[in-house]
């Protein structure tokens, strides 16, 4: 995810397999340039509170970890363990990549 604006701008095929989405286009429309619209809405205060901490503080290559539950588009509710490592890139500036892996 480019943190400026928010964008997913890669998502790779066992991503898409875990959020039901056949096709980026449609990983993207679920997303829609909110991470939160990927998280079961009981974890969703916790977690945006514990990604602005770690993004406000963090620097390059520092990771964070952590789990929740994640809200498939296919309505599915699912425990993952996230990996998050902030990165800065001289192309897209702040970036952060996001892996999950189910728990």
């Amino acid at each position: 995810m480019q943190m400026d604006t928010k964008e997913a701008i890669y998502v790779n095929k066992s991503l898409l397999e875990l959020f039901g989405c056949e096709l980026s286009s449609e990983f993207y429309d679920y997303y829609g340039q909110s991470l939160l619209n990927l998280i079961s809405p009981g974890d969703q205060a916790r977690v945006k509170e514990e990604f602005t901490d770690f993004v406000e503080s963090a620097v390059d290559e520092e990771r964070f970890r952590g789990d929740c539950q994640i809200l498939t588009a296919d309505a599915r509710t699912l425990r993952v363990f996230c990996d998050i490592k902030y990165s800065v890139n001289q192309r897209y500036g702040a970036l952060v990549y996001i892996s999950f892996v189910l728990n």
